[in-house]
């Protein structure tokens, strides 16, 4: 079997004003959802920002947006549905 390592993505997140990678947002979401507990979370989680933040983010991965990265020299291209 083949396993490909995949190194994490980041992008400036202005829910918690500093750089977070795709998986630390991916749980914000699942707290957003009630899929997961939010003590879970490494800080403490402002849900009324949270909601007014994630749900218009190109990087919510639980929005139906899709987004591509392309991290090549700071270049970041963004595909919204």
């Amino acid at each position: 079997m083949h396993v490909e390592i995949i190194e994490d993505i980041f992008f400036h997140c202005p829910l918690v004003e500093r750089d977070m990678c795709e998986g630390e947002c991916y749980d914000v979401q699942m707290v957003r959802s009630h899929f997961i507990k939010e003590e879970l979370l490494v800080f403490v989680l402002d849900r009324t920002n949270a909601d007014r933040l994630c749900e218009h983010c190109p990087f919510n991965q639980l929005s139906g947006q899709q987004h591509i990265l392309e991290n090549t020299d700071e270049k970041i291209l963004l595909i919204k549905n």
